[in-house]
């Protein structure tokens, strides 16, 4: 992406849409990777995650300056839009994932808030892992999609709860420690500042044009991180009490989206043990599955949400037979 947004709009395009094809295709017709793998020194892994924020400042300034020397149309904003926002979601937002789940490491905690600041996304940090995790499957989780729920109002739904509850467990913390709200310990307050730091920055390279199209990127990146919220988990219900279990989230091993995303695809076993790094995680191939890859899910999803109701109808009904507890079936029975 630094490289074709280096060259020309044209290049953006051909390359974004190569990306796509790619993974798409490449997950449908790759086998399921579901190799695990012994790491004895992590630190090269660990460096390619910290490599993504420098190399996605470079391509903010790339793709910015090309928008203001050579963007004429509206498929150029779309094409150069629509790559950094694919890339702040992909490789800022999972990337920035991965690495605020190890909480006792301060640089991976340094590297991983940065990837959200350019991401502007102040409150899923706090929300995702103080939240969600604790939460995933019940009614009071913002971030788990029910049965039949449309995918637009989920959207407006779980960007909503989900900042109210970033707000609520930030006030707990910093009122146990004996703190204000609007203090600078304040792990949101903190987060908006990256984030200003960086509009600053994207303002300056591209005025008011570069920073309207930034915001738009940042807006589809947003869109996909909870579209993909949306189909991790969809359909899914526990007991309030009972433990998280693998078959509380859709898994998937499929090889590219699995390779690109850093093992995110891996998620039932995230979910059970949520600090493990990506490369720790095994494929859990026995638990429930989603239909396609990442990318396809998300997609389709966000096209063609009836499609995505109609594949998944069976996928629930068989979660129900074979994965649901007693008190889940009644659960659904009852909702």
């Amino acid at each position: 992406m630094i490289f074709a947004s280096m060259h020309s709009i044209l290049a953006v395009w051909i390359t974004f849409i190569a990306l796509d094809t790619f993974i798409i295709f490449g997950d449908l017709f790759f086998k399921d990777d579901n190799s695990e793998i012994q790491v004895k020194n992590p630190l090269l892994l660990n460096v390619s995650l910290y490599l993504h924020f420098p190399l996605l400042l470079i391509l903010i300034y790339f793709s910015i300056t090309l928008i203001q020397n050579e963007a004429s149309s509206i498929m150029d904003y779309i094409g150069v839009t629509m790559m950094l926002g694919l890339t702040i979601g992909s490789a800022a937002i999972n990337v920035g994932h991965e690495l605020t789940h190890q909480t006792k490491n301060p640089i991976k905690l340094f590297f991983g808030n940065w990837l959200f600041g350019i991401a502007c996304e102040p409150f899923f940090v706090i929300e995702h892992v103080y939240g969600h995790h604790k939460n995933v499957g019940l009614l009071i989780d913002p971030a788990t999609a029910r049965r039949g729920e449309n995918i637009y109002s989920f959207l407006i739904r779980s960007t909503y709860y989900q900042m109210i509850s970033a707000w609520k467990i930030e006030s707990q913390r910093l009122g146990k420690r004996g703190y204000f709200i609007a203090s600078l310990q304040n792990r949101i307050l903190q987060s908006i500042i990256r984030s200003s730091i960086i509009l600053l920055l994207v303002f300056f390279i591209g005025g008011v044009l570069g920073m309207i199209c930034y915001i738009i990127s940042i807006i589809w990146a947003k869109i996909l991180l909870e579209t993909i919220n949306y189909v991790e988990h969809y359909g899914l219900v526990r007991e309030e009490g009972k433990p998280v279990h693998p078959r509380h989230s859709w898994n998937t091993n499929a090889s590219v989206s699995s390779m690109i995303l850093f093992n995110l695809t891996r998620h039932s076993h995230h979910h059970e043990k949520a600090s493990l790094e990506f490369w720790k995680l095994k494929p859990y191939p026995n638990s429930p599955e989603m239909p396609f890859g990442y990318l396809t899910m998300a997609y389709m999803t966000l096209m063609f949400p009836w499609l995505f109701k109609r594949i998944m109808k069976p996928k629930l009904q068989h979660w129900d037979k074979h994965f649901a507890s007693e008190g889940e079936r009644q659960i659904i029975l009852n909702s």
